[in-house]
């Protein structure tokens, strides 16, 4: 095992997984003004377990099999140390916890970034299974800030509302967003359906 020091940061202490997770060397197209300081741009690193990993997430499921390169490690030396590269650590640190269970850590409310954050990384990752109740509160707060005319917060609550399958706000923002935009719908970068980006009626 990798003689690494445990934290109480750590998903599983006595984990089988390390994961090094760095943090996007540019700005996304959905958060243009999010630059990371030089200590946030550090890599972090998490301990955690192959097994909640696998069962929680398509993504890891499949990086852990042992037909790959690092499932085939994992099964010859009882460890592996996995890079997740251009991931937010912060929000990345709330799914691991809610992929192994520990929902003691899980925050009840988030900023609006932080959703659209969370979003991205729960459809990158596949691990819609493990969230239960916490897009629902997450959401519920942020709902009647968001604006009634159309721009990129709009898209961002189309591809919010899509992820965490709210369909009642799904089918408000989607229809304001095609009655009200003049052009082809800019998707900065998430991953937008097309019968909602096309032309506008």
């Amino acid at each position: 095992m990798n003689p690494e020091v445990n934290r109480a940061s750590d998903p599983d202490p006595n984990g089988d997984v390390i994961l090094v997770v760095s943090p996007p060397k540019q700005p996304r197209a959905y958060a243009p003004s999010r630059l990371y300081s030089d200590e946030e741009a550090g890599v972090v690193r998490y301990r955690a377990s192959s097994k909640h990993l696998s069962l929680a997430s398509q993504y890891f499921e499949k990086r852990l099999k042992k037909e790959w390169g690092e499932g085939e490690e994992l099964q010859k030396n009882g460890w592996i140390e996995m890079d997740v590269p251009d991931t937010d650590p912060e929000a990345f640190s709330i799914l691991l916890d809610l992929m192994h269970c520990r929902t003691q850590e899980v925050p009840i409310s988030v900023i609006f970034d932080e959703l659209v954050e969370l979003a991205v990384q729960v459809d990158y990752f596949k691990c819609h299974g493990v969230l239960g109740l916490y897009p629902a509160r997450w959401i519920e707060p942020l709902k009647a800030k968001r604006p009634n005319t159309y721009c990129d917060e709009t898209v961002k609550w189309i591809f919010v509302s899509g992820v965490f399958n709210d369909c009642e706000l799904y089918a408000s923002v989607t229809c304001l967003a095609i009655r009200q935009s003049k052009d082809f719908i800019n998707t900065l970068d998430l991953r937008i359906p097309l019968a909602v980006t096309g032309e506008p009626i």
